[in-house]
Order: C-alpha cells, then sequence, then structure tokens
C-alpha cells in the first residue's frame, strides 16, 4: 500500500492506520483449461465482477482473465484479455480503494472466460 499511496501523492505510510487490525480474505481459485471439457469458446467462467476489499492480488496461471477499463461507461462493453506472464502476479484495485480515492481510480471490473 505504500506504493499506492506515493502514486497519489500521499505520505508513505498514509494507508497504514486502516490496516492495524488483521483483515483479509484468502481465496484460491483455479481455472484449468479445460481440455476435453464440454466448455465452449467464450463461456463464462466467473461472471464480471469487481472485488471489495482494498486490493487483490492474482497469480498469472493461464489465459481467460479479462479487464473492462472503463466500468461507467455502459455503452462500450470492451473486454482486455489480461496478459499471462509466467511467475507473474496482477493487482486489480477494490472498491475500498475506490471509495477511499473517491473514484480517483477505479475498481477493476473483471471476469474468467475460455
Amino acid at each position: 500500500l505504500r506504493g499506492f499511496a506515493l502514486a497519489l501523492g500521499l505520505e508513505e505510510e498514509y494507508f497504514r492506520p486502516y490496516f492495524d487490525q488483521h483483515q483479509c480474505a484468502l481465496r484460491t481459485l483455479n481455472y484449468p483449461q479445460g481440455e476435453g471439457s464440454m466448455l465452449r469458446p467464450g463461456q463464462i467462467r466467473a461472471g464480471a465482477h469487481t472485488d471489495y476489499g482494498a486490493l487483490t492480488i492474482l497469480k498469472t496461471g493461464g489465459p481467460g482473465l479479462q479487464v473492462r477499463k472503463d466500468i461507467l461507461n455502459e455503452e462500450e462493453d470492451r473486454w482486455i484479455d489480461a496478459p499471462d506472464l509466467p511467475d507473474a502476479f496482477i493487482v486489480n484495485v477494490g472498491d475500498m480503494m475506490r471509495r477511499w480515492t473517491n473514484d480517483r481510480w477505479a475498481s477493476t471490473l473483471h471476469r474468467v472466460v475460455v
């Protein structure tokens, strides 16, 4: 969160007082390639959603993760494939950070498709 604070032009430790109590959710989800299954190209495996916390860290593990650039523009339903880089992580901004930045940073709307 230090990097977030600095990117927002705030003191490096700005968010520290808001994370003084342990509160996190750890979920492990796996979306295997589905070879030999009944999955159809374009099929939704996890519907479009934002995450409720400050941030989400995702380990890349194959194609399928898509993000929508601008969730405020409902007319342009444009999904972008997140890159599948070996041994990489993707950091999504969550709803709490969107609120804390007064919508300066938007929650990352994302989904998983085949």
